[in-house]
């Protein structure tokens, strides 16, 4: 169903400060979230093996699925995952 602004033919495809924040902010909170996720995953791999681990990969990729989903903009996705990727640096036994 359509709204009244696509209608009319006024989508707004310009970020506004509320998308940017928006975007960073699930970063953020996600980057949190995969920091658990990282430490677990990594256990499942030296008990379980490579095999089992990989249920845990769809960890990885919610930044970006669910700041596209909320925001429904183009690069929202991207951003997400970046400010989550940068986030995690300092966190993860990855960083050398």
């Amino acid at each position: 169903m359509k709204t009244g602004l696509e209608k009319a033919g006024r989508v707004q495809r310009y970020w506004r400060t509320k998308d940017l924040l928006m975007a960073g902010l699930l970063g953020v909170v996600f980057a949190i979230v995969i920091i658990g996720v990282n430490y677990v995953y990594m256990l499942a791999t030296s008990l379980l093996g490579p095999i089992y681990s990989r249920i845990l990969i769809g960890f990885y990729m919610l930044p970006g699925l669910i700041a596209l989903y909320l925001i429904r903009k183009p690069v929202a996705g991207l951003l997400a995952e970046t400010v989550a990727g940068l986030v995690m640096i300092p966190f993860t036994s990855y960083a050398g």
